[in-house]
């Protein structure tokens, strides 16, 4: 089990004569936080515990790995590049409507581009999204469900889910058995169902989806026009 951490500053400042400093006398204690807990959550605890790393520990209590407060906010803001991002698109519309995003991409302007209303209260970026979403360390190949709130550009799917939906059963009033009473139509929710195409280092860094054809042929649009 991990007991604690060294600052490499704590080393520059011993005076190395001095034979009885041992390890423990020096080292800074760490919190520890379970493999599922939202990252938001562990940035939480962190600023709390005025704390600047803290140990995963996995369901049997054996230890995971570390996250640091720079990770977090790597996540969390979507400060990340790499050698390749520059050469990558931003956006790309393949065939069947499907989107392969980058993962820095904000989520402001993805609203904006398919004309919807993700959160943008924790996270700034799609990936820190889908990072808090899965609630732990993507990898390549994991999806979630990202609900929205649709506008113009989702109606006509909405209308054409609502006009499908099963009309209730009215039972023969005369029948002694009692029935349970009918349940009522669950609203159809409009989101993207989200798949993690690359990871750089734990960062989110491109991710896939579908959209409806108005919102592919809205995204035409923007790309013929250039993103910036």
């Amino acid at each position: 089990n991990v007991v604690g951490v060294v600052h490499l500053k704590d080393l520059i400042n011993l005076n190395f004569r001095d034979d009885q400093t041992t390890v423990r006398s020096i080292m800074h204690r760490v919190g520890y936080v379970p493999e599922s807990m939202p990252v938001e959550h562990v940035l939480r605890t962190m600023q709390l515990e005025h704390q600047n790393l803290v140990i995963v520990v996995d369901e049997y209590g054996g230890t995971s790995g570390m996250v640091t407060i720079e990770d977090l906010f790597e996540e969390i803001i979507g400060e990340f590049n790499d050698e390749f991002d520059a050469d990558r698109a931003m956006l790309q519309l393949h065939a069947n409507d499907k989107v392969v995003m980058r993962g820095d991409v904000h989520i402001a302007d993805l609203n904006e581009w398919l004309d919807v209303k993700l959160p943008t209260d924790t996270y700034d970026t799609i990936g820190g999204l889908v990072f808090g979403r899965l609630g732990k360390l993507p990898v390549v190949g994991d999806t979630t469900f990202l609900p929205y709130v649709g506008n113009n550009l989702t109606e006509a799917t909405r209308s054409e889910a609502e006009a499908i939906q099963p009309a209730p059963v009215v039972e023969n009033e005369s029948t002694d058995v009692p029935m349970p009473e009918a349940v009522e139509p669950a609203e159809p929710q409009n989101g993207l169902t989200v798949q993690v195409e690359r990871m750089y280092r734990n960062s989110v860094a491109e991710i896939s989806f579908t959209v409806t054809p108005e919102q592919a042929n809205h995204l035409r649009q923007i790309l013929e026009q250039g993103i910036e």
